[in-house]
């Protein structure tokens, strides 16, 4: 495992304007740049193109189910066409959920939006960050590959050690640039330690 004092090791820190000076674009130059509002939450890297594609699936089905409910309410079946926009609206939210998730730092703490819940935590009750190499989940699945993750430990209560980000997740598989998860991981022990002085 590899600590916080050891992450700049692994990983550095890559600025936006450090990759400036290397010459190659950063895509992740909005995520890890200081923010004007640290107190608002933000994502410390993009979103991924694995959940921007399932929520757009879902969306696409709407339109489709509109249209059927507005058939049914002109054929006279109210019934059909309540279930039927029902099921739109279900969809909608949906989208817009698994478009959120993921993980959020700010100066308050770190929260992970997950599809039923969301867990926050003030950077006070972190007690570590570590990262670790060993078989992780793929897309949230049981099905298990050979990766990388930042797992927190809370300084009491909850789970001994939780993960809240790995490289085979939907925000990160997807990626061409392998360096993404990389700069994210850092920009992630970035905020904790400004925000600890650890």
């Amino acid at each position: 495992m590899a600590t916080a004092d050891t992450a700049q090791a692994m990983f550095g820190s890559r600025t936006g304007a450090e990759a400036g000076r290397r010459g190659a674009p950063d895509p992740l130059d909005d995520a890890v740049r200081p923010p004007l509002h640290p107190s608002r939450w933000r994502r410390p890297y993009r979103i991924g193109g694995y959940r921007v594609g399932a929520a757009t699936v879902l969306l696409a089905l709407c339109p489709m189910l509109l249209l059927g409910s507005l058939l049914s309410y002109l054929a006279q079946s109210p019934v059909r066409a309540a279930v039927a926009a029902g099921i739109a609206l279900v969809l909608v939210v949906l989208a817009l959920r698994i478009l959120r998730m993921g993980l959020y730092v700010s100066t308050r703490g770190v929260r992970r939006v997950r599809l039923l819940r969301t867990t926050k935590l003030r950077w006070h009750q972190v007690g570590e960050l570590v990262v670790y190499q060993m078989p992780v989940r793929v897309l949230g699945t049981p099905r298990r590959r050979n990766g990388e993750a930042v797992a927190l430990r809370r300084m009491s209560g909850g789970e001994p050690w939780e993960e809240i980000i790995s490289s085979h997740n939907a925000d990160f598989l997807s990626r061409t640039r392998k360096d993404d998860y990389r700069d994210a991981v850092a920009a992630l022990f970035d905020w904790y330690r400004a925000c600890t002085d650890r």
